[in-house]
């Protein structure tokens, strides 16, 4: 709260695109980096939020700060693959029966490396015909712990801003090799959108 109530922001991108492309398609993946982790609730706070968090403790950790937020939590993730198909399934079901959802998905995680995708935003997508918008948020003031993701925790008075790029949509009947293609290019757009908002707000 004293982060919120001190700092300056701009989430207009937010708003124009991901929170567009619910408004248009009742759904939408949004894919960020892990080390926004601590981010993420304040973000989709307009929204009832949905998000797929790991098994492990720390999982199990962020599970619970998402849940007081609000957020419905789906547990899986790239270090539980036994149980891939089932969350899958959890996921499809919920976005088919439920309005405007959007997933935000930490595509780096749950154990890195860091900046490097990988697939399950593509396969939840897929899955559920939603477009994937991604979104990177930046602060001229902050902590960078010694983590594999280099997390990041904002500090009061702040200048914040968030930018999102899409939607970007995968064809459901594609192929193994069109996904792992699909893959490779959305994580050269974070990694784009990740240099450019740094220098939008530092320049």
């Amino acid at each position: 709260t004293l982060v919120r109530v001190t700092s300056r922001e701009d989430g207009r991108s937010l708003d124009e695109v991901l929170f567009g492309a619910v408004n248009r398609h009742d759904r939408a993946v949004a894919a960020l980096w892990h080390e926004e982790v601590f981010t993420v609730a304040y973000n989709y706070r307009h929204f009832h939020g949905h998000t797929l968090a790991s098994v492990s403790d720390f999982g199990e950790v962020i599970s619970e700060m998402l849940r007081l937020c609000n957020f419905v939590v789906f547990r899986g993730g790239s270090g539980s693959k036994s149980r891939r198909r089932d969350v899958l399934a959890d996921l499809r079901e919920h976005m088919e029966t439920t309005p405007r959802v959007i997933y935000g998905l930490t595509v780096d995680g749950s154990q890195g490396p860091v900046y490097r995708m990988k697939p399950g935003a593509v396969l939840i997508a897929r899955a559920c015909r939603a477009p994937i918008v991604l979104v990177r948020t930046h602060y001229t003031r902050g902590l960078t712990m010694h983590t594999w993701d280099r997390t990041q925790i904002p500090l009061p008075f702040t200048r914040r801003l968030t930018l999102a790029s899409g939607p970007y949509w995968i064809a459901p009947e594609a192929d193994e090799a069109a996904c792992e293609d699909f893959r490779r290019h959305l994580e050269s757009e974070l990694l784009e959108l990740t240099a450019r908002v740094a220098v939008e707000l530092e320049g």
